[in-house]
């Protein structure tokens, strides 16, 4: 299947597990799948960041997965949690990516990443804020499955 293949190839995911899409309870019409995997951590952080916390090497993900189509239009998203990075309980990466027909027979991508935090970083850490967002955008997974995409279609 496409999407663990994915997780395995571009993003280096090994101990992957996923459901099978089951129907959403809450939201008629949507896909659902859950994903556990364990992710490489990139090592390349600022002194700055590795003075305050610990980067490990790995870290545990859970992924909810959610595909959406209406209209022509096919909506996924996947809110990521990163259980083993330092404040990885504090925040999501929630990422969408939008397909669409631009009627001339090709299909136009539209992606989004977004932060969102469910706890405040304590004081002492609020340096790690910006830090954390731009990581999170620069290696979005929608910035790899696209070009995949793209690639396998060419």
């Amino acid at each position: 299947e496409y999407l663990s293949a994915f997780f395995r190839g571009a993003k280096q995911a090994a101990d992957l597990s996923m459901t099978p899409w089951r129907a959403s309870k809450q939201s008629p019409g949507v896909l659902v799948r859950k994903a556990t995997f364990l992710f490489p951590i990139p090592q390349d952080f600022p002194k700055a960041v590795t003075r305050l916390v610990s980067i490990p090497e790995a870290t545990k993900v859970t992924a909810v997965s959610r595909l959406h189509e209406q209209d022509g239009v096919a909506i996924f998203t996947v809110q990521f949690c990163s259980h083993d990075i330092p404040f990885g309980e504090h925040f999501r990466v929630h990422e969408t990516l939008k397909f669409q027909a631009d009627g001339r027979g090709d299909v136009r991508a539209t992606r989004w990443t977004e932060v969102m935090w469910i706890t405040s970083l304590p004081w002492a850490f609020g340096i790690l804020k910006p830090i954390i967002e731009q990581r999170s955008r620069a290696d979005a997974l929608g910035n790899y499955l696209v070009a995949d995409l793209r690639a396998k279609l060419e």
